[in-house]
């Protein structure tokens, strides 16, 4: 198989999986992401909290199932933040290691809530007699739609990340900045100024006009009085 079939392969699915409503590819997400959790909470439970809850203070010996939920639903953020990104608001959130900690900082200020929250009421669930694996599922997916509508508050679209990114290396002349000099008079730098601007600009079509003006207008603005 070509390498030009299996790119071209793998942007048909990726084109027909973003076609999915964003509601339902979270939905798929969160469900994956709580399969995770699931084992995650079973291991720790059966691995640290059976066999070492003599050694634990005895508030949380008395709940260690909620204890369990709490500490793996805090490392699964993690593995879900990314899985978020890759099928839900797409991998433009993350590509970059400052969008990537701002990203994780909002899962973790929106779903910290929900684990805030739902440890409550998993323990609630708990001490009513829900069985432990119900209320797990029930806890879960009873805070679901709340972490969906926030998220996807938090994450912008791929068109705005797009339209606010300008790329050096896209920039004619390398992005150099033009200001006046000693030898420059006002009417010869005015003129350079308005040529590169254009040149600046245009090469750009993504920006709006509105806001395309509004820059001429400043830089505009910024070069007189640098030249009084």
């Amino acid at each position: 198989m070509s390498t030009t079939l299996i790119l071209s392969s793998g942007m048909a699915i990726s084109k027909a999986w973003y076609s999915v409503p964003q509601i339902f590819r979270f939905g798929i997400s969160g469900t994956l992401g709580n399969v995770i959790l699931f084992f995650m909470d079973s291991s720790f439970y059966k691995n640290v909290m059976l066999k070492y809850a003599k050694d634990f203070p005895k508030l949380v010996n008395q709940n260690a199932e909620s204890v369990s939920f709490f500490v793996s639903y805090f490392f699964q953020i993690v593995i879900q933040h990314v899985m978020n990104a890759f099928l839900v608001f797409g991998w433009h959130t993350i590509d970059t290691r400052n969008k990537y900690m701002v990203s994780l900082a909002g899962c973790y200020a929106t779903l910290g809530t929900s684990l805030v929250l739902s440890t409550f009421l998993n323990a609630f669930m708990l001490k009513n007699g829900v069985p432990k694996n119900i209320a797990f599922w029930g806890t879960l997916y009873g805070f679901g739609l709340i972490n969906f509508l926030i998220l996807s508050r938090l994450s912008p679209p791929k068109e705005k990340v797009e339209s606010d990114s300008l790329h050096l290396s896209e920039v004619p002349r390398g992005g150099e900045v033009l200001l006046p000099t000693a030898m420059t008079t006002p009417r010869v730098y005015r003129a350079k100024r308005d040529d590169h601007l254009s040149d600046m600009l245009n090469f750009h079509a993504r920006i709006p006009h509105k806001r395309r003006d509004e820059l001429i207008e400043f830089i505009k603005s910024t070069g007189n009085k640098m030249m009084v």
